[in-house]
């Protein structure tokens, strides 16, 4: 064989193995490591995340950061309904809706009462009827809402309920189901 012929054979070979990675597993990320780049698959513990731990990627060509990021996943609640329980009585209360999700949602002025009986939860007969409004609800914002029950509904009388409210998130999307929760504070009537 001729030195030509050589020199081309232990170049290419040594330019193949530059390129293919060597994987490396520790306990917090993995590595594919070649001579000429690696790639770093991050997954390690961090407590301000919700899940417990953070997720990246970094990828280094020749010693040069060329993309690196690492997500953390923000502890995220959700829109909460709860009533204010000195405010119940069998005609009215007072709920608060309450916005930990991280997003703006919206919601208006309509619900719907649901009763627990026999194991199960039915919607109260009405006749029910509100302004058709949409409410800004933003993050991390709390609003008081008030609910007379004999507008629609009777006098409550002893037993389990809960309010549903339907809030949606807002959006510049078409609104699906996606977008569309419904929410409830339960609650007792003595």
């Amino acid at each position: 064989m001729s030195n030509k012929k050589i020199i081309i054979m232990i170049f290419a070979i040594t330019f193949i193995l530059m390129l293919i990675p060597k994987k490396i597993d520790y306990y917090d990320y993995s590595e594919y490591k070649a001579i000429l780049y690696s790639v770093n698959k991050i997954h390690r513990p961090n407590n301000k995340s919700s899940t417990g731990y953070e997720d990246g990627l970094q990828i280094i060509i020749l010693g040069i950061k060329v993309y690196d990021v690492i997500n953390i996943n923000v502890k995220v609640g959700y829109v909460t309904l709860e009533v204010e329980e000195d405010s119940l009585t069998p005609t009215s209360a007072t709920f608060i809706i309450k916005n930990d999700s991280g997003y703006v949602y919206c919601y208006g002025e309509d619900y719907r009462i649901e009763q627990y009986e026999n194991n199960q939860w039915s919607e109260l007969e009405g006749s029910l009827y509100w302004n058709d409004i949409a409410y800004i609800l933003n993050i991390n914002e709390s609003k008081e809402i008030n609910i007379d029950f004999t507008v629609g509904y009777k006098k409550l009388s002893s037993g389990k309920y809960r309010l549903v409210k339907t809030v949606f998130k807002e959006t510049n999307e078409t609104i699906d189901n996606t977008n569309i929760k419904n929410i409830y504070a339960e609650f007792e009537i003595k």
